[in-house]
């Protein structure tokens, strides 16, 4: 359908994006992993495999501490 051919449209950009996507490191190893994860009593509700994630994951919640302690005072007093 020609709505879905422009290359704006969210679904090219997610084509376009997954084209030239690459897994890398030992993804056997990884789904090895999930399934484990997956047959625990309780796993946990994230997952983060693999060092780029730990390492993003890390950097975003340096962010959030940062603007957390940033607005911090905003809630002084209010209780709510």
């Amino acid at each position: 359908h020609p709505a879905y051919t422009s290359p704006d449209c969210p679904t090219s950009v997610l084509r376009e994006y997954l084209d030239k996507f690459v897994l890398t490191g030992d993804t056997a190893k990884a789904a090895t992993k999930i399934c484990e994860i997956s047959e625990m009593e309780k796993p946990p509700a994230r997952m983060f495999l693999g060092k780029t994630a730990i390492e993003a994951v890390r950097k975003r919640i340096k962010e959030l501490q940062e603007s957390l302690d940033e607005s911090e005072s905003w809630s002084e007093g209010l209780n709510a």
